[in-house]
């Protein structure tokens, strides 16, 4: 692998202390409904989605709200219960900003490889059903922490 698979954004990732109230205000402002509320990670934690933080096992969760923005989703994550990258985020960053941004990619292991090659450990990973994610140290060279997904069968 040279590069990655693909340059097309999913979504950006923000994490803020009330993701609720987060995402309320630009859905108001631009009047674009909520793609998705409530809570992910713990319904998708390391009993179900074995989830990974610093290579240990997590529970750690959080509540988002998603919606879209073109071809672009706008991610707000609230951090709760356990550790987690977010979580850390907000311990850094108590107001909360821009954590990470995501790309599509045909194989996570592959693109794992290359990244690390690229000097971007892997810090947290999950898998579900259909797909799974990781997230790469990229913070101090980009600014955000770059999160892929790969989704099955597609």
């Amino acid at each position: 692998m040279k590069k990655m698979d693909d340059n097309a954004v999913l979504h950006i990732g923000v994490v803020v202390p009330d993701a609720k109230k987060a995402a309320e205000y630009p859905a108001r402002v631009f009047g674009i409904p909520l793609k998705s509320e409530g809570p992910f990670g713990k319904l998708s934690g390391y009993g179900q989605c074995n989830t990974r933080y610093m290579g240990k096992p997590t529970d750690g969760c959080g509540y988002n709200y998603v919606f879209s923005m073109g071809s672009v989703e706008i991610e707000y994550i609230q951090p709760v219960d356990g550790p987690s990258t977010w979580q850390d985020y907000l311990n850094e960053h108590p107001k909360g900003g821009v954590h990470h941004i995501a790309w599509l990619v045909k194989d996570t292991d592959e693109t794992a490889k290359f990244l690390e090659g690229e000097k971007a450990p892997k810090i947290a990973e999950g898998q579900w059903d259909t797909g799974r994610y990781a997230y790469f140290d990229t913070a101090d060279v980009l600014g955000f922490l770059l999160e892929t997904h790969e989704h099955f069968g597609k």
